[in-house]
Protein backbone atom coordinates (compact mmCIF):
# COMPACT_ATOMS: atom_id res chain seq x y z
CA UNK A 1 0.00 0.00 0.00
CA UNK A 2 3.11 2.41 0.74
CA UNK A 3 4.58 1.86 -2.34
CA UNK A 4 1.20 2.35 -4.24
CA UNK A 5 1.02 5.72 -2.18
CA UNK A 6 4.15 6.73 -3.60
CA UNK A 7 3.92 5.75 -7.62
CA UNK A 8 0.59 7.68 -7.36
CA UNK A 9 2.18 10.52 -5.82
CA UNK A 10 4.70 10.94 -8.24
CA UNK A 11 2.06 10.80 -11.26
CA UNK A 12 -0.14 12.99 -10.13
CA UNK A 13 2.30 15.78 -9.06
CA UNK A 14 3.91 15.13 -13.11
CA UNK A 15 0.17 15.76 -14.40
CA UNK A 16 -0.56 18.86 -12.51
CA UNK A 17 3.02 20.24 -13.82
CA UNK A 18 1.74 20.69 -17.50
CA UNK A 19 -0.84 22.55 -16.73
CA UNK A 20 1.60 25.66 -15.74
CA UNK A 21 3.72 27.87 -17.97
CA UNK A 22 7.79 26.91 -18.92
CA UNK A 23 8.98 28.58 -16.06
CA UNK A 24 6.62 27.23 -13.55
CA UNK A 25 7.58 24.01 -15.05
CA UNK A 26 11.24 24.16 -14.20
CA UNK A 27 10.35 25.38 -10.70
CA UNK A 28 8.02 22.02 -10.13
CA UNK A 29 10.63 19.88 -11.77
CA UNK A 30 12.86 21.58 -8.77
CA UNK A 31 10.59 20.68 -6.09
CA UNK A 32 9.36 17.39 -8.00
CA UNK A 33 13.30 15.89 -8.30
CA UNK A 34 13.84 15.17 -4.73
CA UNK A 35 11.01 12.28 -5.25
CA UNK A 36 13.10 10.80 -7.46
CA UNK A 37 14.92 9.64 -5.07
CA UNK A 38 11.81 8.49 -3.31
CA UNK A 39 11.54 6.35 -6.63
CA UNK A 40 14.14 4.99 -6.25
CA UNK A 41 14.06 4.19 -2.78
CA UNK A 42 10.77 2.87 -3.84
CA UNK A 43 12.68 0.81 -6.51
CA UNK A 44 15.37 -0.39 -4.42
CA UNK A 45 12.35 -1.86 -2.03
CA UNK A 46 10.41 -3.50 -4.68
CA UNK A 47 13.56 -5.19 -5.82
CA UNK A 48 14.68 -6.24 -2.20
CA UNK A 49 11.06 -7.34 -1.85
CA UNK A 50 10.62 -9.51 -5.28
CA UNK A 51 14.10 -11.14 -4.05
CA UNK A 52 13.11 -12.30 -0.82
CA UNK A 53 9.84 -13.66 -2.41
CA UNK A 54 11.75 -15.84 -4.94
CA UNK A 55 13.78 -16.37 -2.10
CA UNK A 56 10.79 -17.40 -0.10
CA UNK A 57 9.49 -19.41 -2.77
CA UNK A 58 12.97 -21.10 -3.57
CA UNK A 59 13.08 -22.03 -0.15
CA UNK A 60 9.23 -23.53 -0.18
CA UNK A 61 9.66 -25.25 -3.49
CA UNK A 62 13.02 -26.96 -2.05
CA UNK A 63 11.27 -28.28 0.90
CA UNK A 64 8.55 -29.36 -1.11
CA UNK A 65 10.66 -31.21 -3.12
CA UNK A 66 12.44 -32.79 -0.85
CA UNK A 67 9.30 -33.78 1.18
CA UNK A 68 7.63 -34.91 -2.18
CA UNK A 69 10.74 -37.10 -2.45
CA UNK A 70 10.96 -38.70 1.61
CA UNK A 71 7.20 -39.19 1.40
CA UNK A 72 7.66 -41.24 -1.41
CA UNK A 73 10.65 -43.16 -0.19
CA UNK A 74 8.85 -43.69 2.93
CA UNK A 75 5.79 -44.85 0.86
CA UNK A 76 6.99 -47.54 -1.04
CA UNK A 77 8.27 -49.28 2.32
CA UNK A 78 6.79 -47.69 5.56
CA UNK A 79 8.48 -50.01 8.17
CA UNK A 80 11.80 -50.40 7.01
CA UNK A 81 11.67 -46.62 6.30
CA UNK A 82 10.74 -45.58 10.01
CA UNK A 83 12.87 -48.47 11.30
CA UNK A 84 15.79 -45.86 9.90
CA UNK A 85 17.01 -43.63 12.82
CA UNK A 86 18.32 -41.03 10.35
CA UNK A 87 14.79 -41.20 8.27
CA UNK A 88 12.94 -41.39 12.06
CA UNK A 89 14.76 -38.29 13.58
CA UNK A 90 15.15 -35.75 10.09
CA UNK A 91 10.75 -36.61 9.26
CA UNK A 92 10.60 -35.62 12.89
CA UNK A 93 12.56 -32.61 12.68
CA UNK A 94 11.42 -31.87 9.71
CA UNK A 95 7.85 -31.18 11.51
CA UNK A 96 9.35 -29.40 14.32
CA UNK A 97 12.02 -27.00 13.92
CA UNK A 98 12.02 -26.62 9.75
CA UNK A 99 8.57 -25.15 10.33
CA UNK A 100 9.92 -23.02 12.63
CA UNK A 101 12.34 -21.82 10.28
CA UNK A 102 10.92 -21.57 7.50
CA UNK A 103 8.11 -19.38 9.35
CA UNK A 104 11.27 -17.42 10.64
CA UNK A 105 11.96 -16.73 6.81
CA UNK A 106 9.11 -15.93 5.26
CA UNK A 107 8.42 -12.28 6.61
CA UNK A 108 5.14 -12.04 4.36
CA UNK A 109 2.73 -14.68 4.12
CA UNK A 110 4.00 -16.31 7.79
CA UNK A 111 0.69 -16.39 9.37
CA UNK A 112 -1.15 -18.34 6.22
CA UNK A 113 1.64 -20.67 5.91
CA UNK A 114 1.21 -21.38 9.46
CA UNK A 115 -2.68 -22.00 9.14
CA UNK A 116 -1.81 -23.88 6.28
CA UNK A 117 0.73 -26.24 7.91
CA UNK A 118 0.12 -26.40 11.66
CA UNK A 119 -3.78 -25.97 12.47
CA UNK A 120 -5.18 -29.39 11.09
CA UNK A 121 -7.26 -31.16 13.85
CA UNK A 122 -6.87 -34.20 12.15
CA UNK A 123 -3.37 -35.09 12.48
CA UNK A 124 -0.50 -35.51 14.88
CA UNK A 125 2.08 -33.32 15.04
CA UNK A 126 5.55 -34.40 16.82
CA UNK A 127 7.01 -32.17 19.76
CA UNK A 128 9.90 -31.00 20.77
CA UNK A 129 10.22 -33.59 23.18
CA UNK A 130 9.89 -36.93 20.34
CA UNK A 131 12.64 -34.67 18.51
CA UNK A 132 14.84 -35.25 21.84
CA UNK A 133 13.90 -38.81 22.17
CA UNK A 134 14.54 -39.42 18.43
CA UNK A 135 17.70 -37.99 19.05
CA UNK A 136 18.71 -39.95 22.04
CA UNK A 137 17.83 -43.14 19.95
CA UNK A 138 19.69 -42.42 16.88
CA UNK A 139 22.97 -41.94 19.54
CA UNK A 140 22.29 -45.07 21.13
CA UNK A 141 22.55 -46.90 17.84
CA UNK A 142 25.67 -44.97 17.11
CA UNK A 143 27.20 -45.70 20.70
CA UNK A 144 26.22 -49.58 20.72
CA UNK A 145 27.10 -49.95 16.70
CA UNK A 146 30.34 -47.52 16.98
CA UNK A 147 28.87 -46.02 13.81
CA UNK A 148 31.31 -43.61 12.15
CA UNK A 149 29.44 -39.71 12.39
CA UNK A 150 30.51 -38.91 8.87
CA UNK A 151 29.19 -42.21 6.82
CA UNK A 152 25.65 -41.85 9.16
CA UNK A 153 25.15 -37.58 7.79
CA UNK A 154 26.32 -38.43 4.19
CA UNK A 155 23.89 -41.02 4.66
CA UNK A 156 25.84 -44.31 4.32
CA UNK A 157 25.57 -47.40 6.51
CA UNK A 158 28.59 -49.65 6.39
CA UNK A 159 29.23 -48.02 3.16
CA UNK A 160 25.90 -49.06 1.79
CA UNK A 161 23.75 -45.94 1.29
CA UNK A 162 20.83 -46.08 2.68
CA UNK A 163 19.09 -42.48 3.07
CA UNK A 164 19.42 -39.30 1.92
CA UNK A 165 21.91 -37.23 3.49
CA UNK A 166 22.02 -35.20 6.25
CA UNK A 167 22.17 -31.37 6.05
CA UNK A 168 24.36 -28.90 7.95
CA UNK A 169 20.86 -27.92 9.96
CA UNK A 170 19.81 -31.47 10.52
CA UNK A 171 22.87 -32.35 11.95
CA UNK A 172 23.27 -28.86 13.74
CA UNK A 173 19.21 -29.58 15.24
CA UNK A 174 20.86 -33.15 16.70
CA UNK A 175 24.10 -31.55 18.19
CA UNK A 176 21.61 -29.08 19.84
CA UNK A 177 19.00 -31.25 21.02
CA UNK A 178 21.98 -33.52 22.50
CA UNK A 179 23.09 -30.46 24.02
CA UNK A 180 20.70 -29.73 25.82
CA UNK A 181 19.81 -32.90 26.84
CA UNK A 182 23.75 -32.69 28.78
CA UNK A 183 24.95 -35.50 26.47
CA UNK A 184 27.74 -33.22 25.72
CA UNK A 185 29.92 -35.60 23.99
CA UNK A 186 28.01 -36.77 21.41
CA UNK A 187 26.68 -32.83 21.00
CA UNK A 188 30.47 -32.22 20.33
CA UNK A 189 30.52 -35.11 17.25
CA UNK A 190 27.61 -33.47 15.43
CA UNK A 191 28.23 -29.76 15.84
CA UNK A 192 31.69 -30.76 14.46
CA UNK A 193 30.06 -32.83 11.53
CA UNK A 194 27.80 -29.67 11.43
CA UNK A 195 30.41 -27.42 10.75
CA UNK A 196 31.83 -29.81 8.14
CA UNK A 197 28.59 -29.32 6.17
CA UNK A 198 27.94 -26.06 6.46
CA UNK A 199 31.11 -25.00 4.89
CA UNK A 200 31.16 -27.28 2.06
CA UNK A 201 26.83 -26.00 1.45
CA UNK A 202 26.08 -23.08 0.32
CA UNK A 203 22.60 -22.70 2.22
CA UNK A 204 20.70 -20.34 4.44
CA UNK A 205 20.03 -21.52 7.46
CA UNK A 206 19.50 -19.79 11.01
CA UNK A 207 22.19 -20.19 12.49
CA UNK A 208 25.54 -19.16 11.30
CA UNK A 209 29.27 -20.48 12.31
CA UNK A 210 29.36 -18.64 15.06
CA UNK A 211 26.77 -20.20 16.40
CA UNK A 212 28.15 -23.75 15.59
CA UNK A 213 31.78 -22.72 16.68
CA UNK A 214 29.81 -21.60 20.16
CA UNK A 215 28.31 -25.45 20.98
CA UNK A 216 31.95 -26.80 20.03
CA UNK A 217 33.28 -24.56 22.50
CA UNK A 218 31.48 -24.70 25.09
CA UNK A 219 31.23 -28.76 24.76
CA UNK A 220 34.93 -29.35 25.22
CA UNK A 221 34.82 -26.97 28.24
CA UNK A 222 32.08 -28.83 29.75
CA UNK A 223 33.75 -32.23 28.68
CA UNK A 224 36.25 -30.77 31.08
CA UNK A 225 38.66 -30.31 27.67
CA UNK A 226 39.37 -26.53 28.44
CA UNK A 227 42.35 -26.05 26.75
CA UNK A 228 40.17 -27.40 23.24
CA UNK A 229 37.60 -24.70 24.25
CA UNK A 230 39.98 -21.98 24.35
CA UNK A 231 41.24 -22.77 20.65
CA UNK A 232 37.67 -22.95 19.72
CA UNK A 233 36.92 -19.82 21.10
CA UNK A 234 39.36 -18.45 19.47
CA UNK A 235 38.29 -19.17 15.77
CA UNK A 236 34.71 -17.72 16.84
CA UNK A 237 36.58 -14.83 17.56
CA UNK A 238 38.56 -14.44 14.43
CA UNK A 239 35.09 -14.65 12.80
CA UNK A 240 33.09 -12.01 15.04
CA UNK A 241 35.64 -10.16 17.56
CA UNK A 242 33.26 -8.62 19.32
CA UNK A 243 30.96 -11.41 20.65
CA UNK A 244 30.28 -10.83 24.12
CA UNK A 245 29.76 -14.67 25.09
CA UNK A 246 33.27 -15.50 23.15
CA UNK A 247 35.04 -12.55 24.97
CA UNK A 248 34.18 -13.28 28.25
CA UNK A 249 34.89 -17.56 28.37
CA UNK A 250 38.47 -16.33 26.95
CA UNK A 251 39.57 -14.89 30.77
CA UNK A 252 37.59 -17.58 32.32
CA UNK A 253 39.32 -20.33 30.61
CA UNK A 254 42.71 -19.41 31.02
CA UNK A 255 42.02 -19.14 34.75
CA UNK A 256 40.39 -22.53 34.48
CA UNK A 257 43.74 -23.91 32.37
CA UNK A 258 46.45 -21.96 34.77
CA UNK A 259 44.54 -23.43 38.04
CA UNK A 260 44.91 -27.01 36.46
CA UNK A 261 48.84 -26.80 35.66
CA UNK A 262 49.13 -25.58 39.17
CA UNK A 263 47.33 -28.72 40.54
CA UNK A 264 49.48 -30.95 38.32
CA UNK A 265 52.75 -29.34 39.48
CA UNK A 266 51.58 -29.73 43.04
CA UNK A 267 51.24 -33.89 42.38
CA UNK A 268 54.39 -34.09 40.88
CA UNK A 269 55.58 -32.71 43.55
CA UNK A 270 53.52 -35.07 45.83
CA UNK A 271 52.29 -32.12 47.88
CA UNK A 272 48.91 -32.60 47.25
CA UNK A 273 46.11 -33.39 49.73
CA UNK A 274 44.21 -35.33 46.74
CA UNK A 275 44.34 -39.12 45.87
CA UNK A 276 43.92 -40.87 42.55
CA UNK A 277 41.94 -43.51 44.21
CA UNK A 278 38.83 -42.63 41.66
CA UNK A 279 41.21 -42.90 38.90
CA UNK A 280 42.18 -46.43 40.04
CA UNK A 281 38.97 -48.06 40.61
CA UNK A 282 38.40 -51.27 38.80
CA UNK A 283 36.00 -51.24 35.69
CA UNK A 284 32.66 -52.22 37.67
CA UNK A 285 30.34 -54.98 36.66
CA UNK A 286 27.58 -53.35 34.79
CA UNK A 287 30.67 -51.10 32.55
CA UNK A 288 32.16 -54.50 31.99
CA UNK A 289 28.55 -55.60 30.42
CA UNK A 290 27.55 -52.92 28.77
CA UNK A 291 30.97 -53.48 26.73
CA UNK A 292 30.18 -57.04 26.00
CA UNK A 293 26.37 -56.25 25.50
CA UNK A 294 27.81 -53.94 22.56
CA UNK A 295 30.16 -56.34 21.19
CA UNK A 296 27.96 -59.10 21.08
CA UNK A 297 25.00 -56.33 19.19
CA UNK A 298 27.07 -55.97 16.72
CA UNK A 299 28.41 -59.45 16.06
CA UNK A 300 32.17 -59.77 17.57
CA UNK A 301 31.79 -62.95 19.76
CA UNK A 302 31.09 -66.26 19.31
CA UNK A 303 30.72 -68.98 21.66
CA UNK A 304 33.90 -71.16 22.24
CA UNK A 305 34.42 -74.23 20.44
CA UNK A 306 34.00 -76.50 23.30
CA UNK A 307 30.21 -75.27 22.87
CA UNK A 308 29.46 -74.87 19.71
CA UNK A 309 30.96 -78.45 18.15
CA UNK A 310 28.01 -80.20 20.51
CA UNK A 311 25.27 -78.28 18.99
CA UNK A 312 22.96 -79.98 16.08
CA UNK A 313 20.16 -79.10 13.92
CA UNK A 314 16.91 -81.96 14.49
CA UNK A 315 13.39 -82.14 14.24
CA UNK A 316 11.43 -82.56 17.34
CA UNK A 317 8.95 -84.86 17.39
CA UNK A 318 8.56 -85.67 21.20
CA UNK A 319 5.97 -84.63 24.04
CA UNK A 320 3.15 -84.65 21.63
CA UNK A 321 1.11 -86.80 19.40
CA UNK A 322 0.97 -83.72 16.83
CA UNK A 323 4.85 -83.65 16.74
CA UNK A 324 5.20 -87.41 14.54
CA UNK A 325 3.43 -86.00 12.34
CA UNK A 326 4.43 -82.10 11.87
CA UNK A 327 7.72 -81.99 13.52
CA UNK A 328 9.37 -78.45 14.16
CA UNK A 329 12.79 -77.84 13.14
CA UNK A 330 14.84 -77.37 16.25
CA UNK A 331 18.65 -75.54 16.31
CA UNK A 332 20.31 -75.52 19.49
CA UNK A 333 21.80 -72.42 20.37
CA UNK A 334 23.66 -72.91 23.89
CA UNK A 335 23.63 -76.34 26.07
CA UNK A 336 23.77 -75.95 29.61
CA UNK A 337 22.18 -73.45 30.16
CA UNK A 338 19.91 -74.38 27.21
CA UNK A 339 18.93 -72.14 24.35
CA UNK A 340 17.07 -73.58 21.59
CA UNK A 341 15.40 -71.73 18.41
CA UNK A 342 12.58 -73.25 16.99
CA UNK A 343 12.29 -72.47 13.03
CA UNK A 344 8.67 -71.91 11.12
CA UNK A 345 6.63 -71.82 14.34
CA UNK A 346 4.47 -69.24 13.23
CA UNK A 347 2.44 -68.92 10.30
CA UNK A 348 2.33 -65.22 8.31
CA UNK A 349 -1.40 -65.29 9.25
CA UNK A 350 -0.65 -65.95 12.21
CA UNK A 351 1.98 -62.85 12.71
CA UNK A 352 -0.45 -60.31 11.09
CA UNK A 353 -3.27 -61.70 13.76
CA UNK A 354 -0.91 -61.38 16.50
CA UNK A 355 -0.59 -57.65 15.59
CA UNK A 356 -4.26 -56.90 15.72
CA UNK A 357 -4.12 -58.29 18.87
CA UNK A 358 -1.41 -56.19 20.14
CA UNK A 359 -2.93 -52.68 19.25
CA UNK A 360 -3.89 -50.67 22.57
CA UNK A 361 -7.21 -51.54 24.32
CA UNK A 362 -7.91 -49.53 27.30
CA UNK A 363 -8.10 -51.32 31.19
CA UNK A 364 -5.99 -54.28 29.70
CA UNK A 365 -3.96 -55.93 32.05
CA UNK A 366 -1.82 -58.84 30.08
CA UNK A 367 -0.15 -59.95 33.77
CA UNK A 368 -3.45 -60.04 35.68
CA UNK A 369 -3.64 -63.46 35.49
CA UNK A 370 -0.01 -64.80 36.27
CA UNK A 371 1.33 -65.75 39.44
CA UNK A 372 4.81 -66.43 40.60
CA UNK A 373 8.37 -65.82 38.65
CA UNK A 374 8.99 -67.07 34.85
CA UNK A 375 10.61 -70.07 34.38
CA UNK A 376 11.36 -70.04 30.56
CA UNK A 377 10.79 -67.66 27.99
CA UNK A 378 9.75 -67.77 24.45
CA UNK A 379 10.31 -65.29 22.25
CA UNK A 380 8.38 -65.11 18.89
CA UNK A 381 10.15 -63.16 16.05
CA UNK A 382 7.55 -61.71 13.87
CA UNK A 383 9.82 -60.05 11.11
CA UNK A 384 12.80 -59.61 9.48
CA UNK A 385 15.62 -57.54 10.69
CA UNK A 386 17.71 -55.83 7.82
CA UNK A 387 20.34 -55.16 10.81
CA UNK A 388 20.71 -55.25 14.79
CA UNK A 389 17.72 -56.12 16.79
CA UNK A 390 19.59 -59.21 17.85
CA UNK A 391 18.83 -60.82 21.39
CA UNK A 392 22.33 -61.34 23.54
CA UNK A 393 23.16 -63.50 26.62
CA UNK A 394 25.80 -61.42 27.84
CA UNK A 395 27.12 -64.08 30.42
CA UNK A 396 27.19 -66.38 27.57
CA UNK A 397 28.49 -64.63 24.63
CA UNK A 398 25.49 -65.77 22.66
CA UNK A 399 24.07 -63.44 19.79
CA UNK A 400 20.70 -64.88 18.58
CA UNK A 401 19.55 -62.31 15.54
CA UNK A 402 15.89 -62.29 14.68
CA UNK A 403 14.75 -64.52 11.77
CA UNK A 404 10.84 -64.04 10.95
CA UNK A 405 8.53 -66.81 12.03
CA UNK A 406 11.32 -68.77 14.48
CA UNK A 407 11.18 -68.65 18.17
CA UNK A 408 13.55 -68.72 21.24
CA UNK A 409 13.47 -70.55 24.26
CA UNK A 410 15.76 -70.41 26.87
CA UNK A 411 14.68 -71.42 30.91
CA UNK A 412 14.86 -68.18 33.36
CA UNK A 413 14.81 -70.30 36.67
CA UNK A 414 17.36 -72.66 38.27
CA UNK A 415 15.69 -76.50 38.99
CA UNK A 416 15.23 -75.08 42.11
CA UNK A 417 13.02 -72.36 41.33
CA UNK A 418 15.98 -69.82 41.85
CA UNK A 419 16.75 -67.39 39.01
CA UNK A 420 19.57 -68.15 36.84
CA UNK A 421 22.20 -65.49 35.70
CA UNK A 422 23.62 -67.05 33.03
CA UNK A 423 20.54 -66.50 31.30
CA UNK A 424 20.82 -62.87 31.74
CA UNK A 425 19.82 -61.58 28.79
CA UNK A 426 18.66 -57.64 26.80
CA UNK A 427 17.50 -56.40 23.37
CA UNK A 428 19.85 -54.67 20.94
CA UNK A 429 18.58 -51.71 19.39
CA UNK A 430 17.61 -52.03 15.89
CA UNK A 431 19.78 -50.68 13.18
CA UNK A 432 18.45 -50.80 10.25
CA UNK A 433 14.32 -52.16 9.51
CA UNK A 434 11.49 -52.66 12.29
CA UNK A 435 11.27 -55.29 14.77
CA UNK A 436 8.02 -57.43 15.76
CA UNK A 437 8.50 -60.09 18.74
CA UNK A 438 5.89 -61.39 21.07
CA UNK A 439 7.10 -62.77 24.05
CA UNK A 440 5.52 -65.66 26.16
CA UNK A 441 6.07 -66.13 29.62
CA UNK A 442 5.82 -69.43 31.37
CA UNK A 443 5.40 -68.59 35.16
CA UNK A 444 5.47 -70.68 38.10
CA UNK A 445 1.58 -70.96 38.78
CA UNK A 446 0.14 -73.71 37.34
CA UNK A 447 3.23 -75.42 36.65
CA UNK A 448 3.91 -77.30 39.79
CA UNK A 449 2.86 -80.89 38.65
CA UNK A 450 4.70 -80.46 34.81
CA UNK A 451 7.82 -78.65 35.99
CA UNK A 452 8.08 -79.39 40.05
CA UNK A 453 11.52 -78.31 41.96
CA UNK A 454 13.98 -80.32 42.34
CA UNK A 455 15.62 -81.35 45.32
CA UNK A 456 19.09 -79.70 45.04
CA UNK A 457 19.01 -76.14 45.81
CA UNK A 458 20.79 -73.60 43.77
CA UNK A 459 20.75 -70.09 44.90
CA UNK A 460 19.92 -67.33 42.65
CA UNK A 461 23.76 -65.93 42.32
CA UNK A 462 25.32 -69.62 41.53
CA UNK A 463 27.16 -69.35 38.44
CA UNK A 464 27.77 -72.35 36.56
CA UNK A 465 31.23 -72.80 34.81
CA UNK A 466 30.75 -71.24 31.36
CA UNK A 467 33.63 -71.36 29.00
CA UNK A 468 34.50 -67.71 27.86
CA UNK A 469 32.99 -66.15 24.46
CA UNK A 470 36.11 -65.76 22.27
CA UNK A 471 36.29 -62.70 19.86
CA UNK A 472 35.97 -63.16 16.46
CA UNK A 473 38.58 -60.08 15.44
CA UNK A 474 40.85 -62.40 17.15
CA UNK A 475 41.08 -65.50 14.35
Amino acid sequence: MRCKYFLYAICLAILDTWSLSRAELFTAISEVEPLLETHKRIIDDLDDYIQKEEKRLYILKKHLNLYKKEHGMAMEDIPNYLGNPINAFTLIKRLTTDLDFIEKSIKIGTEYIKNITVNHADVKYPTLEDLSGAAQALTRLQDTYQLDIGELADGRLNGVVYSTPMSAGDCYELGRTLYNEKDYSNSLRWMLEALRKYKEENETYDFTEVDILEYISFSHYLLGEVQHALQWTRKLLALEPQHPRARGNVPHFQKTIAEADARMKRRRRGDTGEDDEEDSQPMSYLSKERKVYEALCRGEMEIPSEISRRLKCRYLTENHPFLKLAPIKMEQMYLSPDIVVFHQVLSDEEIEHIKDMAKPRKEENAFKKSSGNRIATVLFYMSEVAQGGATVFTELGLSVFPVKNAAVFWMNLHPSGEGDIATRHAACPVLRGSKWVSNKWIHQGGQELLKPCNLEYQREDVMRKIPRPIPRTSR
